[in-house]
This record gives C-alpha cells, structure tokens and sequence, in this order.
C-alpha cells in the first residue's frame, strides 16, 4: 500500500502559489532556460502544482511546477 505525499506547506499555502498569473506568461525551462511555450493553466493534484502549457506546435503539456519558471510576456505587464 502506497501513502500520499504530503506537500511540506499546508495545502492552503501551497493552492495559493499553484496561481495562474494576472498578465499572459511564458513557461521557461528551469535546467535549459528554453522557452517552453505559453503558460494556459495551472493544477493542483495530489499535493503537487502542475503548469499547463501550450507548445508552439500547439500540443498541450503538464510540467510539475518546479520545473519551470514563470516570465511575464513582453509588453504584458
């Protein structure tokens, strides 16, 4: 039998940083620094924060939010 993971903030705290920001963003990969797409969503599932992105070939994609970073669109903001 499996336990879940438990987020190491209460979940209250943690939803409040799983936000869609107010002004259209970008997603940028943490470990390349590539621009990955257009950020469309944000989730939260099983004490994890997931970002919804669109690809630029308009594929859809479900990263765990530690893994990207979040920029504001030029000229957004």
């Amino acid at each position: 039998m499996t336990r879940p993971v438990q987020p190491s903030v209460p979940d209250s705290l943690a939803v409040d940083r799983c936000t869609m920001p107010s002004v259209p963003s970008i997603a940028v990969s943490t470990e390349s620094g590539q621009v990955l797409g257009l950020l469309v969503g944000t989730s939260w599932m099983s004490g994890h924060c997931f970002r919804v992105v669109r690809r630029p070939d308009g594929s859809f994609w479900g990263l765990a939010a530690d893994r990207v970073r979040i920029q504001s669109l030029p000229g957004s903001g």
